[in-house]
């Protein structure tokens, strides 16, 4: 059984619509590793599940705040987004 945080965090990109691979990039980790945790293969520490589930709440805060716009797709343009947020300080939920 895979662990809350580690659920939450598929919740989270499954409401977000992004994959798992990109949710893996985006929080800096190969995307093999994060589907042999969601598929109970390997556990993942607690400090890279509560990366996960942060990165899996900053995308979906920042889709949810971009409506009726969509997000970027691609992994690169969605990171530097996020880090434009982050780097600035902007509250998507404003």
């Amino acid at each position: 059984m895979i662990s809350t945080t580690l659920g939450r965090a598929k919740f989270n990109m499954e409401a977000a619509k992004i994959s798992g691979a990109t949710l893996a990039c985006l929080a800096g980790i190969a995307p093999s590793t994060l589907s042999a945790a969601y598929r109970e293969q390997v556990r993942l520490d607690s400090q890279t599940e509560l990366k996960l589930f942060e990165t899996s709440v900053a995308v979906l805060r920042l889709q949810q705040s971009l409506r009726p716009l969509q997000a970027p797709t691609s992994v690169n343009d969605l990171r530097a987004m996020l880090d434009h947020v982050e780097l600035n300080k902007i509250d998507p939920r404003m």
